[in-house]
This record gives C-alpha cells, sequence and structure tokens, in this order.
C-alpha cells in the first residue's frame, strides 16, 4: 500500500468527481435505467415496487438518498447491501470507459470516500466528531476491488456474419491471433484488439500449454465446439504438431474457463 498522504481522500467533487455515486452517469441495473450509483442503491433497500420507481425517478442524487431512509428496509439488507453497491459501481464502469480510465490512472494509490457528513460505513468522515475514529471505507474499498479487476487483459472477438461475440482473457504471456472462429456460425470472428472494457466476464482464456496433453485436451474441446465438420483424431494429431510449434514461438490457445 502506497503512503497515506498518497492517498485519494476526496471523491465528492473535484478531479475524481466522477467515482462518486453522486455523478450523474445513467447506466441500467437490474433491468432499469438510474441517473446515479445514488440512486441505484437507494431503491435496492426496499422491496416495495412503487417505492423503488420513485426513487429511481428522483430530481437529484441527494433526494434519492433522503428517500431511500424513509422507505421500509428490505429484511437482509445488511447481509446484501455491500454486495449490491459493488454491482452498481462496477455497472458504470462497464457502461463508461473514461470513468474506468479514470479509476485506473490512480495506479495503487488508496482511495478513500472522505466525507463530512458523518458516514463512517462506506466513507471516512474528518468532522470534528468523527476525525479521532477511522472509517470504514467500504465505497474506497470496492472502487480499489473493480480497480483491480480493469487490470486484466480482455479481449472481444466480433463475429461480422451473425453479430456473435467471444469474450476472452489473457491469462499468460504470449501472442494471441486476430481472427478465431465464432462458436454459433463458423465464420470468422474479429479481434477488437483489446479495446474493450475490460470488466466485461470472459468465458474463454488464452493460455499458455505445460505439454501436450494439455494442448490435446483444448484441441479435442474446439474441435467439439467450434467445428460443424469435425476432425478425425489422425487430424488432431496433425494440429498438435502445429500447434506444438505455434506455442514454442509465444503463441497462447484457448480453452473455456467453466469447463
Amino acid at each position: 500500500m502506497v503512503k497515506c498522504n498518497d492517498a485519494i481522500t476526496w471523491l465528492a467533487s473535484g478531479k475524481y468527481f466522477p467515482l462518486d455515486n453522486f455523478y450523474i452517469a445513467p447506466f441500467e441495473y437490474q433491468g432499469k435505467e438510474y441517473q446515479t450509483c445514488e440512486h441505484a442503491f437507494q431503491s435496492m433497500k426496499t422491496m416495495d415496487l412503487v417505492q423503488r420507481e420513485k426513487i429511481r425517478l428522483c430530481q437529484t442524487p441527494g433526494e434519492a438518498k433522503g428517500l431511500g431512509q424513509l422507505v421500509p428496509m428490505r429484511l437482509d439488507w445488511e447481509i446484501i447491501k455491500y454486495e449490491v453497491m459493488y454491482e452498481i459501481v462496477r455497472e458504470k464502469m462497464v457502461k463508461y470507459k473514461a470513468i474506468a480510465e479514470l479509476l485506473l490512472s490512480t495506479g495503487n494509490r488508496e482511495i478513500v470516500e472522505g466525507n463530512n457528513w458523518d458516514d463512517n460505513c462506506w466513507g471516512n468522515c474528518i468532522c470534528a466528531k468523527c476525525k479521532d475514529i477511522p472509517g470504514r471505507n467500504c465505497l474506497g474499498i470496492i472502487l480499489m476491488r473493480i480497480r483491480i479487476e480493469l487490470d486484466r487483459k480482455i479481449n472481444i472477438y466480433r463475429c461480422p456474419e451473425c453479430g456473435h461475440e467471444i469474450i476472452t482473457e489473457q491469462i499468460d504471456e504470449g501472442v494471441t491471433p486476430f481472427i478465431v472462429t465464432c462458436e454459433k456460425c463458423g465464420e470468422q470472428a474479429i479481434s477488437a484488439m483489446y479495446q474493450c472494457n475490460q470488466l466485461h466476464i470472459a468465458k474463454f482464456e488464452w493460455f499458455k500449454p505445460k505439454n501436450d496433453e494439455e494442448i490435446m485436451i483444448e484441441l479435442r474441446w474446439q474441435n467439439k465446439t467450434f467445428h460443424s465438420n469435425r476432425a478425425s483424431e489422425e487430424e488432431l494429431q496433425h494440429s498438435l504438431k502445429e500447434t506444438r510449434a505455434l506455442v514454442i514461438k509465444g503463441g497462447l490457445i484457448l480453452r473455456n474457463k467453466q469447463k
């Protein structure tokens, strides 16, 4: 962790205001559009759908916060509220590349949601009453968690024929191809060259196999998943030689993260 005096300690205005929950940046969460993270978070406090909608339509995040303190609280709120906040902030970062890049620009600096309104749960209050009480800084921790997730190697291959997207993550150092076979239609899907939001959830990953056995496992899986005309075992053995040569030169191969 960096020195405390290098920490970012104020989000409510200035350069880092886009990271704040009151910053207006409309995004969708659970099928509804919210003007700010504050609107979305306060709406999730209640199971009353009428009250949720009233909060969602509030003119300002301050108004949404005030109304959120009056609604009947859902019974599991204290258990789920931290993950709800993470999901909401993450959705904003997914939609707005510029805000995600601002978060990444903070490097490894500590992020503290400093405030003067007695919030020692989500931030660290500096008012006279609270200044000697360490805040939990849960929002700052969530932002730093998302910052770590953003610093990944996510790529998207888009198929111009059917529009399908193949989302991949590179987990080893090496070279990945510009084109892969679309798993939906069998045509060529083209790399976005890593020019995409790094918070996308990857289904596939690029990795460096340690031996021929690992290569064959993935070749058989690829043959089953991506090819309508499946190769014979003899043809797979030939592919093994080609893939081995590719890996020796620094190439990576694709596997399913979820299998």
